[in-house]
């Protein structure tokens, strides 16, 4: 794990990726009943491979964003020119923890959004050749196929759309802006802080990355336990 990289201290997993995994894990226990000893169809042996992938991935945003909370504790500065030399090297750590939680927590779903395809046929690349767990959504109701699961999914979109389109924005700006730095650097100045760099609005930023993981936690939950029904 890379919090033992960092700290000693005892490591709490987010509730609800823990649940979230613990789904994907009876997910992957049904799914393996149907082809035990019998021929294996290989989009069983995707889907068991897609749910496995996903039980890593959530293990690693969750670390990060654990990290991202740790390296942010104790930071009630305003300007990064008042931090110690300590502090400052934490805060540092925050941002990469936190930016990488992000990008994560989107990736995640992402591949939540292909195993929905796989899983249900949807075909959703047919309709747009990079698609999101959004488009996929999206493509659960225009085709009218489980709209149980399509709206409890909604349902929990709606319930935290504020905080994922902000990080939303964030994502893509780490990921397609060039000289995101440089931008921030012309903002400062014409806020008349040329020589004192403003810090991150640390607490509302991890306050959204909680809603996120909770997002996410919480669709998966859904989605898994849905899942592991329909093959029994």
């Amino acid at each position: 794990m890379i919090v033992s990289l960092f700290t000693d201290e005892p490591y709490k997993p987010s509730a609800d990726l823990q649940q979230a995994r613990e789904a994907v894990a009876g997910f992957c226990s049904t799914l393996r009943q149907r082809y035990t000893g019998g021929s294996v169809e290989a989009r069983w042996i995707r889907l068991d491979l897609w749910a496995s992938g996903l039980n890593t991935a959530m293990a690693e945003l969750d670390e990060s964003a654990w990290l991202a909370s740790r390296f942010a504790a104790g930071l009630a500065y305003r300007h990064e020119e008042d931090m110690p030399e300590e502090d400052r090297r934490n805060y540092y750590r925050h941002l990469y923890f936190y930016k990488d939680s992000i990008v994560r927590l989107f990736s995640v779903l992402d591949k939540t959004g292909y195993f929905l395809d796989t899983m249900f046929d949807l075909n959703t690349g047919k309709v747009k050749a990079k698609f999101s767990y959004f488009t996929v959504l999206r493509e659960l109701r225009r085709r009218d196929v489980h709209p149980e699961l399509e709206r409890r999914l909604v349902q929990i979109k709606q319930e935290h759309r504020d905080p994922m389109d902000r990080l939303r924005r964030k994502r893509n700006l780490e990921i397609h802006a060039m000289n995101v730095e440089l931008i921030d650097d012309v903002w400062q100045k014409r806020q008349r802080f040329a020589d004192r760099r403003l810090i991150e609005p640390l607490q509302e930023n991890l306050r959204d990355l909680e809603q996120g993981l909770r997002m996410a936690g919480r669709s998966l939950l859904t989605i898994f336990r849905y899942c592991a029904k329909t093959l029994r």
